[in-house]
């Protein structure tokens, strides 16, 4: 029963988020919803700090974090029902101007995905479970507390030719970011 199997995942992984503040404090859990290429997505993940101080010029900021997430992928014009998980794990740039009221940071990531199947119907063959994928965003603040922002994101998923066929998907998606156990840097 799909629809089962999928409330009950999302019901798990709710669950196992309400625990993150006590086993990651100050890391960052993030929230995002996209579409692109006939392709919807919904993804959680968290981001750890690898790096908070890279050499940047004094107007900016920069920082090295590590994003693992797992995302679900729908066809919402097709009739079949199909749908995917997507685990990931990233290493991201975060680049920020200091200088203006409320700045906007923005958001570089390069990093692998695994697909619990290698197709979605017969509309995209991923030609591998295996996946690369790389985004560019921006991060906006929400308020004063530079531990919440609404991110932006343009993300690309395929198997960069390394297996054919090679249908990746391009998305736009927004999210919701928060710092766990408090305001960060």
């Amino acid at each position: 029963m799909p629809g089962l199997r999928r409330v009950l995942a999302w019901h798990a992984a709710a669950g196992l988020l309400t625990c993150m503040p006590a086993l990651a404090p100050g890391a960052d859990l993030a929230f995002r919803a996209g579409e692109g290429d006939r392709v919807r997505s919904a993804a959680a993940a968290m981001q750890w700090a690898l790096l908070d101080s890279l050499p940047c010029t004094a107007a900016c900021t920069a920082r090295l974090h590590l994003q693992g997430g797992v995302g679900y992928w729908w066809l919402p014009y097709d009739s079949s029902g199909d749908s995917l998980w997507d685990w990931s794990l990233t290493p991201m740039l975060i680049i920020a101007n200091g200088k203006v009221p409320a700045p906007v940071a923005l958001e570089l990531g390069v990093g692998v995905h695994y697909f619990s199947h290698d197709a979605l119907a017969s509309i995209r063959n991923f030609g591998s479970r295996w996946q690369w994928g790389e985004f560019i965003g921006a991060a906006f603040p929400l308020g004063e507390d530079p531990g919440k922002a609404l991110t932006v994101r343009l993300e690309h998923v395929s198997n960069g030719g390394f297996a054919a066929p090679n249908n990746g998907v391009t998305f736009l998606s927004v999210g919701l970011r928060f710092r766990l156990g408090g305001a960060g840097p």
